[in-house]
């Protein structure tokens, strides 16, 4: 995932929320219901805001990284 600004997910999702904050903090709630749910399923989710901008850690599952592990060998 690439970092996106709050204000293009406001409009991007269609949110009827009309002030920033509240938005910011729904957006909060949901960033963290969804690392929640990525930890009962042994998945790594992390997310911060700075300045207006969301950015998204999130490590690969273990389906993924087979892929790229056998990705990359095939490649030798």
């Amino acid at each position: 995932p690439y970092p996106i600004k709050v204000e293009t997910l406001h409009r991007l999702c269609g949110s009827e929320t009309e002030r920033m904050d509240h938005f910011r903090e729904n957006l909060r709630k949901a960033l963290d219901a969804v690392a929640a749910a990525c930890a009962a399923h042994g998945e790594s989710f992390q997310y911060r805001i700075e300045s207006g901008v969301v950015f998204v850690d999130r490590a690969p599952s273990k389906a993924q990284q087979r892929h790229i592990i056998q990705k990359s060998t095939k490649r030798k």
